[in-house]
């Protein structure tokens, strides 16, 4: 999404010749930001790291790499520091 808004952006500063193109991209990278950071904090939980584990995608190669493996594997058995299970079924007595 944001290699999209980035070649809609350059496409837009060339033919405009001015900078609207970079406030478009700069937005929507705004807006990315803040769901990517939610879902991974979420995923590192579920694993029982820490959210903090998310600045090692920072390191070149090996940082994307080891939160990429990471999110490849399976999360905790049972309850963990961060709650319960998410794909434990949890009966709701809404109609009793």
């Amino acid at each position: 999404m944001v290699m999209v808004a980035g070649f809609i952006g350059g496409a837009v500063d060339a033919a405009s010749g001015g900078e609207t193109g970079t406030v478009l991209l700069v937005a929507v990278i705004l807006l990315v930001f803040i769901p990517q950071l939610s879902v991974t904090v979420r995923r590192l939980h579920d694993l029982d790291r820490s959210g903090w584990w998310f600045w090692l995608g920072l390191v070149p190669l090996v940082g994307g790499l080891i939160l990429l493996v990471w999110f490849c594997m399976k999360g905790t058995e049972g309850d963990n520091q961060y709650g319960p299970n998410p794909l434990n079924p949890v009966p709701l007595a809404v109609f009793d």
